[in-house]
């Protein structure tokens, strides 16, 4: 699972952002398994805390389902209910 998790995607139909390598979501592993020490892939940071870019993205991910179950209570749609 880890192999396929770290291939190479085709660019074709994606749409990316910038690379955060303080991002929580990055796997960590030992100088040996890069290419090159240092490594501009290698993750920044303590691996716990989230990073500023990830902060700003969960942000603008609730601010996106606030306004989406607004607008469903005012058409009188069933909201979604977590």
């Amino acid at each position: 699972m880890v192999d396929h998790n770290l291939r190479r995607l085709s660019s074709v139909g994606l749409t990316t952002g910038n690379f955060d390598r303080a991002s929580i979501m990055l796997y960590r592993f030992p100088e040996l398994f890069y290419r090159s020490n240092p490594s501009s892939c290698a993750p920044i940071g303590n691996g716990q805390d989230l990073s500023e870019g990830t902060a700003k993205v969960f942000s603008t991910f609730i601010l996106v389902i606030q306004v989406w179950h607004k607008r469903s209570e005012q058409n009188g749609s069933t909201p979604l209910k977590c």
